[in-house]
Order: C-alpha cells, then sequence, then structure tokens
C-alpha cells in the first residue's frame, strides 16, 4: 500500500555518545557504536525467564556536505569464539544510499544460549562499512577490513551479565499498527516507567528482527533529566568505560552525558519507526533493563501480554506495465510491433504460486502473430521468457507466471533489485479493418497487495490508414518555462507526415502569443510564410498567426518541417502565460486528428525572479485510521534565478509525524515523532534555474486510530529567496479515510479524441482496487452507450442489452488489481457534436463514491464531403480568378467561398455553388471529383480565400488558406496546391433559401463543373429557377481540426 522508501534513518551527523565511542573515517565514510556492551540472562532461571535477546548497532554517517554515497553495506564480525553468542539473523545489511550530511543506524539483533554457564561470558566484535565511494584503507590481515572499509574504532565486547527482575522498570503499554505491508513505514509507540531518578544506564527497546523490520529512528522523551531526550535505543547517563583493556572497564567514569548522571524517570515515551522488509508474523516485545548502584535490572513485566503485540506483514508488490506501438499509422496487411516492459519494483518477490498474470487485449480486426521459439505462444518477454506462459482466446492473450519475479541481481536485507521483463509482440491488420483507431490494453497483477495500483495497467492506440492516407504530426518545445521582462524564447516546432501517403497541399500555422513580439523566425526551406498573406515581417506584434505553405505542395511519408520562432516579452504582466500553439492540415485524408495540434507555454517572470513549483501525490489513498500516509512531494525551480526553498508542512489535526526523506543538502526541522507540529525543510544552497531537476521530499504522517473525519487535509507551501512571480507555490491533497474491510474502486475510461460517421471506435474503460482490502466478488461495471453509438461488440464478461453494456466480475479483485474491458462501437450519427460516454463501478465495500463514474469525449464528424485536390487563385487585372478541384465527393450539397482580410471574413458568392449531391443526388460517391470556378471582383489587398463544402446533414468543411498569386489560373494550379485546412462545424443553410439547380455561380461568363463522366460542360445560367432546401438553420460550435 505504501511507496517503498529504500532508504534508512535520516539522522544529522551526530557528536559521540561517550568519550569511548568516537567515529572512526575514512574518507566521508565514518562509522560508531551506539548501543550498550551490556546484555544478559536472567539470574536466577536464565532457562525459562527474561530475555536473551539484545540490540547491537552501529551510526554510519557521511559527512561530505555535497557527496551521495551509494551501496553502503555494514557487517558484523565476530573476533573471538564464544558459542553462546551470536545473532538471531543476518549480519550483513546494506541500504542503497547515504546523503550528504546524513548519518544512518543499522541494529543487528545479539542472542544468547539461554545457560547459567553462560553468565560472565563475553564475546568480541566489530562493525564494518563500506560504499562505492570509501576509499580504499590500510586493510592488513583483518578480516573485518573489506576493500573500502572502515571499522568501529576499537575491539567491541558483548558481555553477559546476571539481570534481575525488578519491578520498577514497568511498561505501561504499546501501540502501532498490527496489519502492515512490506515496504511500508509505520510507528510504534511505548510508554513505561522507571524508578523516579532514573539510572546510569538504561537501554530500551522493541526487538526487530532484520528479516522483517528495520529500524529507522527512535526517540525518546525521559522524565528525568527535565526535558531530555535520546535519539538511540541506549542511553549512556554516568559515561561508562566500554574499553575492554581499561581497569575501570563496566563502570561509571564520566563525564556525564545528563545532567546528574542518570536518565529516566516514572512517566516516559519512545518512539520507533520501522520499515517493513518482509512478510511474516511476529510478537514485537518491550524491553527495559539497566545498571544502578552494582546491579543489573530488567522489567519484570518482560513477555506479558499487554506489552507485547503480535504485527501480520503482507507481501506487497509494485507491479508495473508500459506499452508502446510501432508503426502508427498502420496500415492493412502490415504488422502492429507492440513493446514494453514489466515491472515488479516492490520488496516482496511476486513467486509462480502468487497468481501473477499479464493481459493483453489486441484491437479489433486484427490477429496476433506467432513463430518459433519465444514467439511460439506469440508473446516474447526476452531473458525472462521462461518466467511467463502465454494463451490466446479472441483478443485477450493472458501470460500466466511460470517463474518468480524477483530479484535479477541478490540484493541485500531488504534492498530489492526490480524485476524487469522486456517483452514484444505483433499483431497483422486483417484484410476489411476499418475505422480510425485501434486501441491494445495491457495489465499486470497478482494476488499480493500492490503498493501503486494506479500503474498496473497501460493502453495505446494506433491509428489505422489506408495506403492512400497520411498522418500529420507537431510537436512544440519551448526552450524555457519562464522568459523575463524584454527576455526571449523560442519554439520549435516539428510537423511530420507519419502517414503511408504524402500529403497533399500541407499547411502549417503557428501563432505569437498577446504580450510578445515575434523577433526571429525560421522557416523550413522550400515552405512560404504569410500573415496571413507573405511575408512575415518582423517585428510581428502578437497576437498573430502565421500561416505557411509548402512550395512543393507536397510532404512525402516520413518527412518533417521544422519552425523556430523567437519571441521576446514586451507587454506581458508578471505571472501570466505566453502560448504558442502550432497545428497542421492536408487535403489528403488524415486518420488521426488529435495529433494535429500543439501548445507549449511560457511564464513571464520578473527580472531576478524564480519559479518554484510544489506538487504532491498521496499514498495509500484511501487510508485506514491509525495507518499512515506518504506524502511525496516534487520541489522544481523553474528559474531564471537560482533561488533557497523553504518547505513548510503543519500537520492537521488528529495526526502526528512519523517520518520524513528530504533530498541531498537539505536539512530539515520536525516535530518530534508520535507528535504534531510543522515539518520545515530548507534547501543548503539555492536550488539551479532547471526545470528538469525534481527534488523530492517525502513526508510521512500517522492518522489517529479515532480521527473523525472522512479524509485527511494536506496543505504544504513552498516560498524561495527571491521573489517569485509565478504564485502561489501550494501543494494540496485529500486522502479518503475507510475502513480496513473496504475496498476503494476506481474508473477510468478512454476513446478517442475525434472519430467520423460510419467507422468503428473503441472505449477502454480500466477498473483499479486501490484497497485497502480486497473488492469481494460481483463488482459491476455499467456503461449506458449513447444513441448516436452503435455497439459492435464488448469484451468478457460483458453484455448488452440494448444500449446498456453491464460487466460483472464474479471474482474478488485483489488490493492493486485491475479489470480492463473493451466495447467497440460505430457512430451512426450526431456529426458536428461530441458524445459524452460515461461508465459507473460499483461494489457494495466500496467507501469512496468520487472516483467510481468515468466519462469520454469524442467529437464525432461527417465521412469526408469533399476532398480538395488542388486549389489555386490568380490575380487578373483587377479581380481574382479561383479555381478548385476534388477528388473524392459523396453527400456534398456544394460550396461557398470567402474572402479573409485581417480577422474578418466575407462570404464571396452571393449563392451557393452546387455540390455532387445536386448534381447526381444523395448517396453517390465519386472518386474522380469535380472542378469549380468563381470570381472575386472585389478583392482586397493582402486577402486569402477560403472554400466552405457543405454537407447534406449540414455538416460544414473549411478549406484553405488559398494564396492568391500572380499570372494566368492554370499556371497557379500547376505550380501551387495551396495548402487547405479544414475545420469542421454544424452549420444549417436556412430554410426556404433559393439556390439555382446545379449551377455554379460566377460573376462572369459561364459555370464551369467537370462531369462525372469526364465532361466538361457549360451550364446556361437559368435565374428563373429554384430549389427549396428543407433545412432548419441552426449554428453548433466549431470542432476540432479534420480533414476534408
Amino acid at each position: 500500500m505504501r511507496k517503498v522508501l529504500l532508504i534508512a534513518a535520516l539522522i544529522a551527523v551526530a557528536a559521540p555518545l561517550s568519550a569511548f565511542d568516537t567515529n572512526t573515517c575514512s574518507g566521508d565514510l565514518c562509522i560508531q557504536p551506539i548501543s550498550w556492551n551490556i546484555i544478559g540472562l536472567d539470574s536466577n532461571a536464565p532457562t525459562t525467564s527474561g530475555p536473551n535477546e539484545f540490540m547491537v548497532g552501529a551510526r554510519v554517517c557521511n559527512t561530505s556536505p555535497t557527496v551521495t554515497l551509494t551501496n553502503v553495506t555494514t557487517k558484523l564480525w565476530w573476533l573471538s569464539v564464544n558459542a553462546a553468542i551470536g545473532l538471531s539473523d543476518i549480519d550483513t545489511i546494506a541500504i542503497p544510499e547515504l546523503k550528504p550530511g546524513i548519518c544512518n543506524d543499522f541494529y543487528y539483533n545479539g542472542l544468547v544460549t539461554r545457560a547459567k554457564a553462560n553468565h560472565n561470558t563475553s564475546r568480541n566484535y566489530r562493525v564494518s562499512v563500506w560504499a562505492d565511494q570509501a576509499p580504499a584503507v590500510n586493510l592488513g590481515t583483518a578480516p573485518w577490513l573489506v576493500t573500502g572499509a572502515v571499522a568501529t574504532p576499537i575491539e567491541r565486547q558483548l558481555y553477559v551479565e546476571k539481570l534481575v527482575s525488578q519491578n520498577r522498570n514497568q511498561v505501561l503499554g504499546i501501540s502501532g499498527p498490527t496489519d502492515v505491508f512490506v515496504g511500508g513505514i509505520y510507528t510504534y509507540e511505548v510508554d513505561w516507567s522507571t524508578a523516579t531518578g532514573g539510572y546510569e544506564q538504561i537501554e530500551h527497546f522493541v526487538n526487530l528482527r532484520n528479516n522483517t523490520f528495520r529500524l529507522l529512528e527512535s526517540h525518546t522523551d525521559y522524565a528525568v533529566p527535565t526535558g531530555a531526550t535520546n535519539d538511540s535505543i541506549y542511553g549512556d547517563a554516568c559515561g561508562w568505560d566500554d574499553l575492554i583493556t581499561s581497569g575501570t572497564y563496566r563502570s561509571c567514569i564520566g563525564p556525564t552525558n545528563y545532567s546528574g548522571g542518570k536518565a529516566g524517570g516514572s512517566t516516559i515515551t519512545s518512539w520507533f519507526t520501522v520499515k517493513i522488509l518482509g512478510a511474516g508474523s511476529g510478537t514485537l516485545t518491550t524491553l527495559i533493563y539497566d545498571y544502578s548502584g552494582s546491579s543489573y535490572h530488567y522489567n519484570s513485566d518482560y513477555g506479558q501480554a499487554y506489552n507485547s503485540l503480535l504485527i501480520t506483514a503482507q507481501a506487497a508488490s509494485d507491479l508495473q506495465i508500459t506499452i508502446s506501438d510501432s508503426p502508427d499509422p498502420a496500415t492493412i496487411g502490415s504488422t502492429i510491433t507492440y513493446t514494453g516492459t514489466v515491472t515488479n519494483a516492490g520488496l516482496s518477490p511476486v513467486l509462480s504460486t502468487d497468481a501473477g498474470k499479464v493481459t493483453f487485449t489486441i484491437p479489433a480486426g486484427t490477429s496476433l502473430n506467432t513463430g518459433g521459439g519465444a514467439l511460439s505462444d506469440g508473446v516474447d518477454f526476452g531473458a525472462q521468457d521462461s518466467d511467463w506462459s502465454c494463451s490466446t482466446s479472441g483478443s485477450t492473450v493472458t501470460c500466466t507466471l511460470i517463474g518468480n519475479m524477483t530479484d535479477q541481481v541478490p540484493a541485500t536485507a531488504g534492498t530489492f533489485d526490480a524485476y524487469v521483463a522486456n517483452y514484444t509482440f505483433g499483431v497483422t491488420v486483417l484484410s476489411g479493418t476499418t475505422g480510425t483507431a485501434m486501441l491494445a490494453a495491457a495489465s499486470v497483477t497478482s494476488n499480493l497487495v500492490d503498493s501503486y495500483p494506479s500503474n498496473n495497467a497501460a493502453t495505446t492506440t494506433t491509428y489505422f490508414a489506408a495506403p492512400t492516407d497520411a498522418d500529420l504530426a507537431v510537436t512544440n518545445v519551448v526552450s524555457s518555462p519562464v522568459v523575463t521582462d524584454s527576455g526571449t524564447v523560442t519554439f520549435t516546432q516539428t510537423l511530420t507526415n507519419n502517414g503511408p501517403a504524402s500529403a497533399t497541399d500541407p499547411v502549417f500555422t503557428t501563432t505569437v502569443p498577446s504580450g510578445s513580439d515575434l523577433t526571429a523566425f525560421t522557416p523550413e526551406s522550400g515552405w512560404t510564410c504569410g500573415v496571413p498573406a507573405p511575408p512575415v515581417t518582423l517585428p510581428l506584434a502578437g497576437p498573430a498567426t502565421i500561416t505557411c505553405t509548402a512550395d512543393s505542395g507536397t510532404l512525402s511519408s516520413g518527412s518533417s518541417a521544422q519552425f523556430l520562432l523567437t519571441i521576446t516579452e514586451t507587454t506581458a504582466t508578471d505571472g501570466s502565460a505566453l502560448t504558442s500553439t502550432a497545428t497542421v492540415s492536408s487535403a489528403t485524408r488524415d486518420p488521426n486528428s488529435s495529433n494535429n495540434l500543439a501548445s507549449a507555454t511560457t511564464y513571464k517572470v520578473a527580472n531576478g525572479s524564480a519559479n518554484l513549483e510544489i506538487t504532491v501525490t498521496d499514498n495509500p489513498d484511501p487510508v485506514v485510521a491509525g495507518e499512515t500516509i506518504l506524502y511525496d512531494n516534487c520541489i522544481r525551480n523553474n528559474g531564471p534565478t537560482a533561488s533557497v526553498a523553504t518547505y513548510s508542512y503543519t500537520l492537521p489535526a488528529n495526526t502526528t509525524f512519523t517520518y520524513v526523506d528530504y533530498p541531498a543538502g537539505w536539512s530539515c526541522t520536525t516535530p518530534n515523532v508520535g507528535s504534531a507540529g510543522t515539518v520545515s525543510c530548507t534547501s543548503n544552497s539555492a536550488l539551479p534555474a532547471d526545470p528538469d531537476i525534481c527534488y523530492e521530499l517525502d513526508v510521512v504522517v500517522t492518522v489517529s486510530s479515532t480521527y473523525p473525519l472522512s479524509s485527511v487535509p494536506y496543505s504544504a507551501t513552498l516560498t524561495g529567496s527571491v521573489p517569485d512571480s509565478v504564485s502561489p507555490n501550494v501543494a494540496v491533497e485529500s486522502t479518503a479515510l475507510a475502513a480496513a474491510s473496504s475496498s476503494d474502486l476506481s474508473i477510468s475510461k478512454s476513446a478517442p479524441a475525434n472519430a467520423s460517421v460510419g467507422t468503428p471506435m473503441t472505449y477502454s474503460i480500466v477498473v483499479t482496487n486501490n484497497g485497502p482490502a480486497a473488492a469481494p466478488p460481483n463488482t459491476t461495471v455499467t456503461d449506458s452507450v449513447p444513441v448516436a453509438m452503435t455497439i459492435n461488440s464488448v469484451s468478457s464478461p460483458c453484455t448488452v442489452l440494448g444500449q446498456d453494456v453491464s460487466c460483472v466480475f464474479t471474482s474478488a479483485i485483489p488490493v492493486g488489481g485491475v479489470q480492463v474491458i473493451t466495447i467497440n462501437v460505430t457512430p451512426n450519427s450526431g456529426a458536428g457534436s461530441t458524445i459524452t460516454n460515461s461508465a459507473t463501478v460499483a461494489n457494495a465495500s466500496d467507501p469512496v463514491a468520487g472516483n467510481n463514474t468515468a466519462t469520454a469525449d469524442t467529437f464525432i464528424y461527417a465521412a469526408t464531403v469533399a476532398t480538395m485536390f488542388e486549389a489555386a487563385a490568380a490575380r487578373n487585372g483587377d479581380v481574382v480568378e479561383i479555381d478548385w478541384n476534388t477528388s473524392f465527393e459523396v453527400d456534398n450539397l456544394g460550396f461557398n467561398l470567402y474572402r479573409e482580410a485581417g480577422a474578418s471574413r466575407q462570404q464571396v458568392n452571393p449563392s451557393l455553388i452546387a455540390g455532387s449531391a445536386l448534381i447526381v443526388g444523395q448517396g453517390s460517391q465519386f472518386t474522380a471529383g469535380f472542378s469549380y470556378h468563381s470570381t472575386d471582383r472585389a478583392p482586397v489587398e493582402g486577402s486569402v480565400y477560403w472554400i466552405e463544402s457543405i454537407a447534406l446533414d449540414g455538416t460544414t468543411v473549411w478549406h484553405g488558406p488559398i494564396v492568391p498569386r500572380d499570372g494566368s489560373l492554370a499556371k497557379s494550379l500547376m505550380r501551387s496546391r495551396v495548402g487547405l485546412r479544414s475545420r469542421c462545424l454544424d452549420r444549417r443553410v436556412g430554410e426556404g433559401v433559393r439556390r439555382r439547380p446545379g449551377a455554379a455561380v460566377r460573376h462572369r461568363g459561364d459555370e464551369r463543373r467537370e462531369d462525372p463522366r469526364g465532361k466538361r460542360r457549360s451550364l446556361p445560367r437559368d435565374p428563373g429557377a429554384t430549389r427549396r432546401l428543407g433545412l432548419r438553420s441552426r449554428i453548433q460550435p466549431v470542432g476540432p481540426a479534420v480533414d476534408g
């Protein structure tokens, strides 16, 4: 349920605990002992009573102010032989990194064999540490000095004393979560008491086995002396002599470390923050033992039920999956290759017994390719192929885990090198496949709890292209996220034809933001640009639109064109956005209009200011009362000035501080573990202006077991040392509260942004169980598909009744589990409108209703009514002649011609220019197309022309711009097939409008059109002829760019 933090206790570099426990360093890597050398057995009944397990610790510090040490490993070495003294678990502990100025505590579990003969025996040891960056030392022959290692400074010893049960030492209670998950961080509180005046030596801890727990940090508030605290399990109050060769060994010699030389008291609280490393069950037992006078004592209630806690740690994975496609778009007969990764980044391995499964849903109209070797079952998992076995049923490919998703590189004591399997498989696009978008889905699940279920499913959409289609795509990248007073930024905008065919008459448009001037413009060679007519004169004040067309009239498959716009800030206000939007289109059909537009934004900031930014995610969500929430903050400085950053978060009521992990080069002040207050963290130096650097700061809080509200709020602020023009910098989150037995089901839905009438499309629905418990059987998903969509097919286990889709999952969905549903539909109407479709998930155990419904919007446009082949406009004296040819028409009512000058667009033709529907009737398609002509007798200097085609259903498509040229019209058509952009809107021709039947209006001479039988005909004017069109007048919003 939690993000896996591969970290340990973040303790600031501290002074030694006593005169004898000094640091030993090798370069920046230092180590010192932090536990008492005294262990023991009950003085009277050592075989049956009292403790026999003790914690043995060392503190490792990175003293570098800048360098992070990696692969920090400690090992406990025995230097003498005594079979009665050993360890109850591992002798080597590793962490992946240790940040600058930070210390980490490593604790081993010492074990004494229960026998009276073992009193007053001992065993010597040392703890060594090494890291990737630790320099080599003089190794000598000592086994504990491995390459690059540094060891505790002197021989340490564990000495077995006789311990006396003492009722002055009492554990008043232990509290904390009992059902935990691997990778989670939790706090356990122990309340206890000693003699009123305290003791000269005291050690107190909860036994933590290293194969299940790691103690990240401890904190104790003593009653004596007043205000005294401790950040380790060992309280050396009197100044203890632990030097084996000393004549005062095992006695108080000073100097004292606490006022009065004693610590403890009648009211003491300790907090132990632990990380769960492995699955299993165990009992936490609390121990207090001390030295006072001349004897050693332990708490008389040791092992009693009320001061013990049974902990069950559940295995938790972090399964992840990705998927990508190539090529995109694809054509009939081509192979779509899908690649991706399946990852387990959690601390728990997923075994073959854990029902691990990867499910792929391949698009309708495709078949899975199989072959020899690893592809015999259709999917190749590379080096991990032997871990998986796949089978296919219809459009579903199920790959079952038959191996184990475990470390691919051996790791030590709770570290984990993620399991990664790279997969690939291919599908063939079958003959007869129609539509514009083919959706493939991938998911990975197991029976284990998943710490981040949101990354357990992924989808990708491949667009289907006919051999004659182009697929124009545009990208837009700005050189800096901020711009200062009179500063400059550059937008790099790249147009690419990903389609199988050349794009005819490609058009590129871009915008100059308001509040700026375009001061440099570099178009692709071979392109002509204007505003809207050429040339582009600099500086060009925004807002402005630049239109560019290819001089050759085509952009071949695989070719690109790049346009560089450099703007200079002029009048933008601080904090305002300057956005440039690039769009592309052509006269060639484009199956994917979703990549025809790209925007990039920079923000205006004052000189000498910074643009600090903070975002946050919470985990888990929902949370169970009494458990912890991890807030993962990402802090950035978008510039332009370096700035010290300060993070501040005040815990809400009924929550307490548990843990913080902060970036290298930062420092934090926090409340004590188990207390409320404010977490404040500051970078030790100014953060450079670099938006690509994320400074990750994690805060863990514990929610009270009696939390009274339905959600836990979070609000953190970020401030800087220099002014910030884009503010406020606040990260806000809300975590729902849920019962431990509930299951929060969330649903997401995706669909193509655009689709045309008559061409199939697919809805993808993903249901995720966010926990905290498995969702019981009979989770139900319902989807009432709009009547504008015809349902073609649904995935299992869904059924269809009319327009209603119902999917019932009869098996439980584990925490982190996902279910993927696909619904294939065909739009049958609604051209020019946006169709909204919603899906809902329901289960009786779901405590959060806000994420149970998801919607997807698709703009529906008519199948292309008129595809332009070429168009041109030529100046002829004081008039402009416009000719255009179509290569395809269906149900095309006709055309209107518009002159655009500046922001004004004026209709040129007084009456509709008839199209194929009026020439030869409804429903006929003509791939040979027609030719049309019109004349503008009142042209305006610098204007361009747009042609509006109108379908029988009222949908209109705009084609253009057409830039007038000097010379004959025929030469203009041959020389420049001017770029044609298309935009749809549902605008119905007014009822009762009179139109000449079949006549294309001209202002002089005969009207011309190309007969579908290939002969050019001249049509006489017939001023008396009219045709009444029974269409209602209705205006709809302009839709997205589509091709006509």
